[in-house]
């Protein structure tokens, strides 16, 4: 499986838009979908996507 690895929230975000309009589905479905493939929860215990950052995935 591939992982990526996303170095700013703003990062993240913009990635979830690009699938956003490539796939046309909404913004929790595409998180959905980028949850599966980055790494950075596992290595940090920290979703990147969070703003307050409390922790991995839920």
């Amino acid at each position: 499986m591939i992982e990526y690895k996303y170095n700013s929230r703003e990062e993240a975000l913009e990635a979830v838009k690009v699938i956003m309009k490539t796939r046309n589905i909404d913004f929790n479905m595409a998180r959905a979908m980028l949850c599966n493939i980055c790494s950075n929860c596992e290595k940090n215990n920290i979703c990147i996507l969070e703003e307050n950052n409390k922790g991995g995935r839920e």
